[in-house]
């Protein structure tokens, strides 16, 4: 089975942050980042958002023609700036919080 891949759009964001969203739902990875409560996907989702900023940004993404698979590339190594630190930022504090 042969898959092209197209270069992403800005109006597939939606579709990719889904795609992503569900793929690493019950990564080990993402576990131990992210809390297990009632507001998990909602960070989860969050986490990919960043992850597509990033790439869009230091990359590339592309998304399959069928559209439901993706990739994010980060084709060089990012160097920490201000501006990455203001997505940090505004990642954290737009994350819910847990009603512990």
């Amino acid at each position: 089975m042969n898959i092209d891949m197209i270069e992403a759009q800005p109006n597939d964001k939606a579709r990719i942050i889904e795609i992503l969203t569900y793929a690493f739902e019950q990564n080990a990875s993402v576990d131990y980042i992210v809390k297990r409560d009632e507001a998990r996907l909602v960070r989860i989702r969050k986490l990919m958002e960043y992850a597509f900023k990033v790439c869009c940004r230091y990359g590339k993404v592309v998304l399959s023609d069928d559209r439901n698979a993706c990739a994010l590339v980060q084709l060089k190594k990012k160097k920490f700036s201000f501006q990455s630190l203001l997505w940090i930022f505004n990642w954290y504090y737009t994350l819910p919080e847990s009603k512990t």
